[in-house]
């Protein structure tokens, strides 16, 4: 399961039989609603892996971001979910190239997502 996280929106996309799917992403969420989702997929999909996208800068540095994924790693592990942090640099930008829109609905995050899960999963 891929996550790109924002604190208004939370991009997700899961990988069945080697295709990766973005699923409909979370509006404002809390913490507890990314887990509530999480297990939801879990459930229907079987368990797997989360990778949660790290939003580094294009130059490999650290943003104040950094800190509150990795606080959002470490909620998800204490719940049960096996987390790794991947790099997600440029994938909003690469998302938009694939959705001709401007709207904040959070699809584009959910494609974002998507890529965050193929370059972990090496498709990309």
């Amino acid at each position: 399961m891929g996550i790109d996280y924002g604190s208004k929106r939370v991009g997700l996309a899961i990988c069945i039989s080697g295709v990766v799917v973005p699923q409909q992403p979370l509006l404002e969420p809390t913490w507890d609603d990314i887990v509530s989702r999480l297990r939801e997929l879990a459930e229907g999909y079987g368990p797997g892996r989360v990778v949660l996208g790290l939003p580094l800068a294009a130059s490999g540095n650290r943003i104040p971001l950094c800190d509150e994924v990795e606080r959002l790693a470490l909620h998800l592990r204490d719940r049960g979910f096996e987390v790794h942090l991947q790099r997600e640099t440029g994938t909003t930008l690469e998302a938009r190239q694939f959705r001709d829109s401007s709207r904040r609905d959070g699809k584009t995050d959910s494609l974002a997502a998507a890529i965050v899960l193929k370059r972990f999963l090496g498709m990309a």
